[in-house]
């Protein structure tokens, strides 16, 4: 599920929407390394947090969806 890749294929990030090389893939989404980073470093206490939280409910929205479809 949680893959690190390097490549050269561009890929839009799930956060910042820009195109990046290079980071992590969970499920189908692709999220570049800077905001990987920003993620991890970014105190639960801040507003930011919360942004990273909204834009990550559609990696928890399609896992369900995936396992709907299964049963």
């Amino acid at each position: 599920m949680l893959a690190s890749k390097q490549t050269d294929q561009l890929q839009e990030c799930l956060i910042c929407k820009k195109e990046k090389g290079h980071g992590i893939h969970l499920l189908d989404h692709f999220i570049c390394e800077s905001c990987e980073h920003d993620l991890v470093s970014t105190d639960t206490s801040e507003a930011e947090y919360q942004e990273y939280l909204l834009k990550l409910r559609k990696i928890r929205d399609s896992l369900f969806q995936n396992k709907r479809s299964i049963h």
